[in-house]
């Protein structure tokens, strides 16, 4: 029947059309009432894990992200985290039959080439130890022994049975890896995977150097859920970032397999720093407040060390917003970064909005444009800048470009301006379960033997790994390096300052300028008739007061105090220096640590007899002028007003 028809039957009914179009209207606005009713999905309530805990962002509702907290060694399976879907299902169809559960981190198995080790597993539990050995011709390098960590993960460094036959030494296998490639001359390429749906950490890629060193950072295969300790953090960040500022270990903590930096940052040198603080959805409040915070104490610590630092501070969520702008002057010192990150209304949560996405492509390309712009604004010093970029997220992108394609953006760039990867340090911190391990470690600096990407558990853990990042009382014997915060006290400010003590003379001070050897006055060892016998002498170091005895005084030659006398100056002081070498080396801890004689950093006893290998001080003042100390065996230069004498002495 047609619509004509239709309205016949209503006329004949004696039904009005009108009437009938409103009895419609409302037949269908109950029915699609009764549809919204119908669509409302949400997600099973009782969801649980056996053995951990769960947190919800928003119920059971669409879009609420869960997430599972297993207690310390375990890990949640078979997902860290899920997110209520508009069909009202926490998981994807092949998780949904297994029940979420915490299970224990065990080790991978060890890969060793020319060698074996002992017990053999298919995988080894937590606390578990092995031992290593080399075939004969072979020379064992890195841990004779490893133990399995509560992470996961085994201690010590990756094992290796090296032939020596090869140009480049072997490159090592990570366990639970597996590579390709046997050759090892110049040019020669290994590559690297991971096995058992472990996440490749590190160069997945290596080429052997005419320099006999492999590009790139070692690999590890890591568990998809496994967390760097906030004392592993801590330690490798340490470790990589005093690498990159140029000063150098001497004690017995120095790894014989550190790789020198090619080029060092000196004193007053400029440093750019640029930290980017994820503010999207998943994060919340609470954590973007508390990396704000670690942001600050990374920025006061780095403004301790005695360079030209600028800092540049960018929130992120679908769009980046400006904190702190690196080239304004106004805004990049430590100081006035620090009082943005606390008072700026861009420092907010809030100041995002709903653009709650995470866009880490735009905040790199913000990194990218400044750098740009930075160039402009300082080409007196441009060839000297070294760039820090320091990246913070509790995931993997999820909007904008790919952030590996602004990374490189900035490496070209860097590369472009005759710069080496040595003036660009790219770090990453993932934070939570979901971060994808294999993507933000492509966003991160490879090079030997340092470590630049870390995932971590939780805010609390990040803030803790922080605490102990460039902690003075753990850099150990770091030359040169003091804390200049405001609460440090006397021997945090000068860890190479030591006490004489001298039978029936006194007291002097001096300075440790090698782990050997102490500089002090030439006045403090003799009264211008007789010297103080060695014997006498005992050097007092650090702040548990540990004594060294001393085996050589030196002191120079022309210093005379009662050279004047005829001229009725009772004590002359010209030449006023004197070398102390101890019976035993400083071991540096604590606080101890050896005055920087030069922006090169500081170096221990040269071969053959004890000569210490002095380098250019930044200024040791005696009582007449500044002493300058230069490279070679012992090479003195002291400012008179007369102009420049010096004193050369070997023994």
């Amino acid at each position: 029947m047609g619509v004509g028809g239709h309205f016949a039957s209503l006329r004949n009914s004696g039904m009005k059309p009108f009437r009938f179009l409103v009895l419609c209207l409302a037949f269908l606005t109950g029915v699609k009432g009764n549809d919204e009713q119908r669509d409302h999905v949400t997600c099973n309530p009782n969801v649980h894990i056996v053995g951990g805990t769960l947190t919800k962002s928003n119920g059971n509702e669409v879009n609420s992200v869960l997430k599972f907290e297993c207690p310390d060694m375990q890990y949640p399976f078979p997902v860290p985290s899920a997110k209520c879907s508009k069909h009202g299902h926490w998981f994807r169809s092949f998780h949904r039959n297994i029940t979420p559960t915490c299970k224990v981190f065990k080790c991978p198995v060890p890969v060793l080439e020319d060698g074996m080790f002992l017990p053999v597993n298919t995988s080894y539990e937590i606390g578990g130890t092995i031992t290593f050995e080399c075939y004969d011709g072979y020379e064992l390098h890195g841990s004779v022994r490893r133990t399995c960590m509560k992470n996961g993960r085994w201690n010590g460094t990756t094992t290796i049975c090296n032939s020596g036959s090869q140009y480049c030494p072997h490159p090592g296998i990570p366990p639970g890896g597996r590579k390709s490639g046997t050759s090892y001359g110049i040019g020669d390429k290994v590559e690297y995977a991971c096995n058992g749906g472990l996440a490749l950490v590190g160069s997945s890629k290596r080429e052997c150097l005419e320099s006999k060193v492999w590009t790139g950072s070692e690999p590890n295969c890591q568990h998809k859920s496994s967390f760097d300790s906030p004392e592993e953090v801590a330690a490798a960040f340490t470790a990589s970032f005093t690498n990159m500022l140029g000063v150098t270990r001497t004690g017995h903590d120095k790894n014989s397999d550190t790789t020198a930096r090619k080029i060092i940052l000196s004193k007053d040198a400029p440093l750019h720093v640029y930290i980017l603080l994820d503010a999207s959805d998943s994060v919340g409040e609470e954590y973007f407040n508390e990396a704000k915070n670690v942001a600050e104490n990374l920025i006061d610590k780095i403004a301790s060390f005695d360079v030209w630092p600028r800092f540049g501070v960018i929130s992120y969520a679908s769009q980046p917003i400006v904190i702190a702008n690196l080239d304004d002057d106004d805004e990049s010192s430590a100081d006035t970064a620090i009082g943005l990150l606390r008072e700026s209304e861009k420092a907010t949560y809030e100041i995002h909005g709903d653009g709650r996405g995470t866009n880490i492509y735009a905040a790199l390309r913000k990194v990218f444009e400044t750098m740009v712009l930075t160039k402009t604004h300082h080409k007196d010093s441009w060839d000297k800048i070294r760039f820090v970029t320091v990246l913070f997220t509790d995931g993997k992108a999820n909007m904008g470009g790919n952030p590996k394609a602004a990374v490189q953006d900035i490496k070209r760039f860097v590369e472009a301006q005759n710069k080496t990867e040595d003036y660009l340090d790219m770090y990453a911190f993932g934070v939570s379960a979901d971060v994808d391990k294999v993507e933000l470690n492509e966003l991160a600096s490879q090079k030997p033997n340092e470590k630049h990407y870390f995932t971590i558990r939780n805010t609390s853990e990040l803030v803790k790994s922080f605490d102990d990042i460039l902690d003075f009382t753990t850099i150990g014997d770091l030359c040169g390096v003091a804390d200049e915060t405001p609460d440090a006290d006397f021997r945090n400010r000068y860890p190479w300052h030591t006490s004489l003590e001298m039978v029936g003379t006194g007291r002097c001070t001096g300075s440790i300028v090698s782990p050997g050897w102490v500089m002090t006055a030439a006045h403090c060892l003799t009264d211008g008739k007789t010297e103080v016998d060695i014997s006498k002498i005992t050097v007092i170091v650090g702040i548990k007061n540990k004594s060294f005895k001393v085996k050589k005084k030196h002191l120079h030659p022309l210093f005379d105090l009662g050279a004047m006398l005829s001229e009725n100056i009772t004590q002359f002081y010209d030449y006023d220096v004197a070398l102390l070498e101890l019976t035993k080396s400083i071991d540096f801890q604590d606080t101890n640590r050896q005055v920087n004689l030069h922006p090169l950093g500081c170096s221990g006893n040269v071969p053959g007899p004890a000569v210490p290998n002095f380098k250019l001080p930044l200024g040791y003042k005696s009582h007449h002028g500044w002493l300058i100390i230069l490279r070679c065996n012992i090479y003195i230069l002291i400012k008179k007003p007369s102009g420049m004498e010096s004193w050369s002495k070997s023994w």
